[in-house]
């Protein structure tokens, strides 16, 4: 009976352990989730309000852009154009304080909804709602930011933009039953 004690309470403790540590790798994995919505939030900010200053605290120069599959080069320069004619754009400077900061929580809910991946250590993507459609079958307008990690944090040097939105059929539904294959 002693060494059923014994044995019981061994397991225990390892289960306890186990459980400590898989508590203490999600927080992380949390955490990291949550650098990487910030420094996404702060970017996406920047453009919505044209502040260069943050935008350069959140990006690594130049920023690779890609917009209905052509990829180009956004350095320096180029991005304080483009800041200054979405701050316009967005109208976000000009709304009453109420109107801006409704639209602030709106970009920073659609943001943590987001889904993030690790490409590796040291790089990661994130995918995130743009404009719902106005019906479900004209589907959603997504776009994805590219990430890497630097000694000072997150810092965003890729950016995915489609003119069109993601047609329904695109995505996977995870709550129908799977299709059969196809026997042809």
């Amino acid at each position: 009976m002693d060494l059923f004690r014994r044995s019981l309470v061994t397991l225990v403790c390892v289960a306890a352990v186990t459980a400590s540590y898989a508590q203490q790798k999600a927080a992380q994995a949390d955490a990291v989730d949550d650098k990487v919505r910030a420094a996404s939030f702060k970017y996406f900010l920047s453009m919505m309000l044209g502040d260069m200053d943050l935008y350069l605290t959140v990006t690594r120069s130049p920023v690779t852009t890609i917009t209905d599959g052509v990829s180009s080069s956004r350095a320096e320069p180029a991005a304080r154009k483009l800041l200054d004619a979405a701050s316009v754009k967005s109208g976000l400077r000009s709304l009453p304080p109420d109107e801006s900061k409704r639209v602030i929580e709106t970009a920073l809910q659609n943001l943590e909804e987001a889904h993030v991946q690790f490409i590796g250590a040291d790089t990661a993507s994130i995918t995130f709602l743009l404009k719902s459609g106005s019906k479900p079958e004209e589907g959603d307008r997504l776009g994805q930011f590219l990430l890497c990690r630097r000694a000072d944090g997150w810092k965003v040097i890729g950016e995915v933009t489609d003119s069109k939105a993601v047609p329904p059929a695109y995505l996977v539904d995870t709550q129908a039953p799977p299709k059969p294959p196809n026997p042809l």
